[in-house]
């Protein structure tokens, strides 16, 4: 019974410890980004949700325009459950940060949703941005395939065909797109044309 109570209390130092440690790190490294997301990641470990937020203003309050603080701060939201404040957070990123991994961010999480009409309001204004992101145009032609519309993802991977002519994975997602809908030649005719653009 002493070991087992040795063995807790040792567990609780350590943990305060680690905590120490970090709030050191941060004080004295405030612009060290893995840092705040390591100690806010042991908040949230130690079942202390409050604490990890409060770790993550921080953070954001230490380093204006972060993306990895910013994503952080928006999955601690979405993992609890609160939705609202996770879209928030990439509502405001979106304007501060203004990275691409912002904005798929953002279409990710109206889609986990089910606001396709958002996400693909977002997709679109992300495209305008970064017109040559294969990830969004990928995004862009899915979203229209989940909502069942064969012509706007045909055009939407078509388009990102046009801006990306070396990617394999839009090559093969047009073709499975037409294979699906029973159009076997033009299906064939992408694969083809897939290995002249990018061999």
């Amino acid at each position: 019974r002493d070991l087992v109570r040795s063995r807790g209390l040792g567990d609780v130092y350590k943990r305060q410890s680690l905590t120490d440690l970090l709030e050191r790190g941060v004080a004295q490294c405030p612009t060290a980004e893995f840092l705040w997301l390591m100690y806010a990641d042991d908040r949230r470990r130690d079942g202390d949700l409050h604490g990890a937020r409060h770790v993550l203003m921080r953070a954001s309050d230490a380093n204006l325009g972060s993306e990895s603080i910013s994503l952080a701060a928006a999955k601690l939201e979405s993992e609890t459950g609160d939705m609202a404040s996770a879209t928030n957070i990439l509502a405001r990123a979106r304007k501060e940060v203004r990275t691409e991994r912002i904005w798929s961010a953002s279409v990710d999480m109206a889609w986990r949703q089910g606001a396709f009409d958002e996400a693909l309001a977002l997709v679109q204004q992300a495209l305008r941005i970064f017109a040559s992101s294969e990830a969004l145009h990928m995004t862009h032609g899915r979203l229209h395939e989940a909502r069942l519309d064969v012509s706007a993802a045909r055009e939407a991977y078509a388009a990102g065909r046009r801006a990306c002519a070396s990617s394999v994975p839009l090559w093969l997602l047009s073709s499975r797109l037409e294979e699906s809908a029973g159009v076997l030649i033009r299906a064939r005719a992408l694969l083809e044309n897939c290995l002249l653009y990018t061999s």
